[in-house]
């Protein structure tokens, strides 16, 4: 399958490096976890969509 974009990882090294680094990007990542998990609290349970349950049997 042929697209016209670039692989992940052909281009991800440069974009960190524009970011401000690993660090930087690791942190916007927490910053964006931490907006979604407010907003998920913030919904009333009937809304939220259902939890996966573990099946393991142990």
């Amino acid at each position: 399958m042929m697209t016209d974009f670039p692989k992940w990882s052909d281009i991800r090294a440069d974009l960190v490096e524009r970011s401000g680094g690993e660090e930087a990007v690791a942190a916007a990542g927490q910053r964006n976890q931490e907006y979604i998990d407010s907003h998920l609290s913030a919904e009333p349970m009937a809304h939220r969509p259902p939890r996966l349950r573990s099946t393991s049997t142990s």
